[in-house]
This record gives structure tokens, C-alpha cells and sequence, in this order.
């Protein structure tokens, strides 16, 4: 049997509009110029043409727009954020996800307080789990001994609380520790990716990050990376204090 290779074709619509406008500007203005056409059709055909005219100009200006977000489509990115402490844009992605969550991060307080508290309006994640057995959370957080002194602090402040979420959702909730200095802030769920970095003179919630499809080529080495980070990660089991 013959094998065939799979072949793939990018099309670009902008490019395919800046041609169509190019030849309907060439068409109209041949015709315009070598057609012998009475007053009535003359006037209807130049007014094509100088309409058709503007309106390459005007896509001209526009085109790069075009295809940059033509770019931005094919790798599926989403948004860009200018900082990772909005509680309501992480809130829709943990209700829209439907089986996994994926969370590296430096000490998890704020995303703790956020969504993993009872009562109130900052239990979403608790009620999902609840809702839907077949959510899983992986968090990996920094050992507490590597932390500024700062940072352990917020590290004590949700010890029992991991702790009892573990105790009451097991391995559909799981807390491990990794040993090194983070280079990436990681949240990944079945649906949606956000990467950013962390940068060590520079508090992570106002670090820059970019949200893409779960999907995207872009993630896939993150991916990788949290899956040998949680391999390599240790399991938390902090006493309370």
C-alpha cells in the first residue's frame, strides 16, 4: 500500500481579501478605462471604481491588524494579562472546566483564598469538586525552605486548609512540593492555559501572563514540564502549626 503524507495548507483570509480587492480595483478600472459604456453605465462603473479604490486603501492601512490577529488565531491565544490577581477571570475558567486543573505556583495563598475557602463567595473550587466527581487538582507549590521569609508566611497561613482539602477529596485534590526556583506560573485546565513568568525582584500578581487554548502547540513543553515537575515534586504532608 501507498503511504500518503499528510499535507497542511495555512490559509490566510487576509491575504485572500487583499487579492480579491486588488483584482476587483484591476477588473473595474480595465473596464473603466477600455469599455465603451453609455453616460448612465459610466458613471455606475466609476463610482465601482473609486469605491473598490478606498476600499483597498483602507484594508492596506488595517492589514497587518489583520494578520497579526490572524497569528494570534492560529496559536491560539486567547488574551494577554497584565497581571494574575483577578479573581473574576479565573473564576470562569475553574466553572468552565470540566476534568482537570493544573496549578504551579509559588505559595498558592492567594488562590487558596480566592476559591478554596468555605463559605462566602470563595468556594468555587470546593463547590465544583462537589459538583463534579470527575475534577481533579494537581497543585505544586515551593518547599516552604526555599521561600523568602515573607512567603513562608503566606506558606503557614494555608497549611490546614490544603491539608483538610486533601483529607476530604484525596487524589481528586493532591499538594505537592518542588525544591527549586520557579521560572513559570502554570494554571492549566482542560479547556484553557495561562503561562507566565515569575521574575524574583518582582511580586508574581503583577507579572505579565498570556492565556491560550488548552490545545495550543505553544503549551505543550508546559505541559511536559509540570508532568516531570509533579514526578520529580514531593507529597505535602505539612503538620498543622
Amino acid at each position: 500500500m501507498k503511504e500518503f503524507k499528510k499535507i497542511r495548507i495555512n490559509f490566510s483570509l487576509a491575504i485572500l481579501v487583499l487579492f480579491i480587492l486588488i483584482l476587483l480595483c484591476a477588473t473595474l478600472l480595465l473596464l473603466f478605462s477600455f469599455t465603451h459604456l453609455s453616460d448612465k453605465w459610466s458613471a455606475i462603473l466609476g463610482g465601482g471604481v473609486v469605491a473598490s479604490v478606498t476600499a483597498l486603501f483602507q484594508y492596506a492601512i488595517s492589514y497587518l491588524d489583520y494578520r497579526n490577529n490572524e497569528r494570534l488565531a492560529i496559536s491560539k491565544v486567547k488574551n494577554f494579562l497584565t497581571s494574575r490577581d483577578n479573581k473574576d477571570y479565573y473564576t470562569k475558567l475553574i466553572r468552565d472546566s470540566g476534568g482537570r486543573i493544573d496549578c504551579f505556583f509559588f505559595t498558592a495563598k492567594r488562590f487558596c483564598d480566592d476559591f478554596c475557602t468555605d463559605g462566602g463567595n470563595d468556594n468555587l473550587l470546593i463547590k465544583r469538586l462537589n459538583e463534579n466527581q470527575r475534577i481533579r487538582v494537581r497543585l505544586m507549590v515551593q518547599d516552604r525552605s526555599m521561600l523568602p521569609e515573607s512567603l513562608q508566611r503566606d506558606f503557614d497561613s494555608i497549611i490546614d486548609k490544603l491539608n483538610e482539602l486533601s483529607r476530604r477529596f484525596g487524589e481528586r485534590f493532591s499538594v505537592k512540593t518542588y525544591s527549586h526556583i520557579p521560572a513559570h506560573n502554570i494554571f492549566i485546565t482542560d479547556k484553557d492555559a495561562i503561562i507566565g513568568p515569575y521574575f524574583n525582584n518582582k511580586k508574581s500578581k503583577y507579572s505579565h501572563s498570556i492565556h491560550f487554548e488548552e490545545s495550543a502547540d505553544f503549551i505543550k513543553d508546559y505541559k511536559d514540564y509540570f508532568e516531570q515537575e509533579w514526578s520529580d515534586g514531593t507529597n505535602y504532608h505539612t503538620p498543622s502549626t
